[in-house]
């Protein structure tokens, strides 16, 4: 959270603009400038996210086979999974993706949280590739129910990890929550003007899209979903950082820093599926 002075600070730069700021570089300049304001006014306004309880795992060359298969028994018995995932953003090119995060719901409302590191996989030759896949597949099959935030494109630029293909992807019919929100919000909260309404009902009459600024044909973020419907802070300051530099700790030696900030990225990338 920004401090008073900080946040300040940051409305004065966007009501001062440098003149010599044009074009993508002054959109890309206050569009950092309002998330950041956004970040600091939802911490202030929200209590902070609180994910359902799981276990995390992470998926790489370190994960042993008694583990996977584990999980492959958890997720041929399990009917729902969540399914997100997460990129780098490279200068002047196409983003990189690092990063495929899957749920597994288990019983009494616990779930496997999944962290399948792309740039620290086993080899292909090796049978924990092979197993990897196998689970992959199980989740990918057409009797499970996949949910995901958004369009399941996003996965098409991991099939070069040869986890999967692109057959597999077209074969899938995933739930889009995200298109689902939109239409339960403006089916819960339709807009109504303030001569229609009473003083009773005109908290909840503010919290039509129009009145909290998502235009009609503008897609719900997931944090802005957590915002207004569970009252919930959630995080976005990590994103498009390096998710490849390898998050679990087994991967190699390191210091406390280095830990703390791989668990910090670990926590903003599983929350995204929870």
């Amino acid at each position: 959270m920004l401090s008073n002075d900080e946040y300040r600070n940051i409305i004065w730069k966007l009501d001062h603009v440098p003149e010599n700021l044009h074009g993508q570089q002054r959109q890309n300049y206050t569009r950092l400038l309002r998330q950041q304001t956004k970040e600091h006014e939802y911490a202030t306004k929200f209590i902070p996210f609180e994910p359902l309880p799981h276990i995390p795992y992470f998926i790489n060359r370190t994960t042993t086979k008694q583990c996977l298969h584990q999980l492959i028994k958890a997720a041929t018995v399990s009917p729902e999974f969540t399914l997100d995932t997460e990129s780098m953003n490279i200068y002047k090119k196409e983003n990189k993706p690092t990063l495929i995060q899957l749920q597994i719901f288990l019983p009494h409302h616990s779930s496997c949280a999944l962290i399948i590191e792309m740039y620290h996989l086993p080899n292909e030759n090796h049978i924990c590739f092979k197993l990897i896949k196998d689970l992959i597949e199980i989740i990918f099959s057409q009797d499970k129910k996949l949910y995901t935030w958004g369009s399941i494109n996003e996965l098409k630029p991991f099939v070069i990890f040869k986890l999967f293909s692109y057959e597999q992807l077209n074969r899938m019919n995933p739930i889009n929550l995200q298109e689902n929100f939109k239409i339960f919000w403006n089916q819960q909260h339709p807009h109504k003007s303030s001569s229609s309404t009473s003083s009773n009902s005109s908290s909840d009459n503010r919290l039509c899209e129009a009145c909290i600024g998502i235009g009609p044909s503008e897609i719900w973020s997931l944090q802005n979903s957590v915002a207004f419907e569970l009252n919930e802070y959630l995080p976005k300051k990590l994103t498009n950082q390096g998710f490849n530099m390898g998050l679990d700790p087994n991967l190699r030696h390191m210091d406390s820093k280095e830990k703390h900030y791989r668990q910090q990225l670990s926590t903003y990338a599983l929350n995204d599926c929870l």
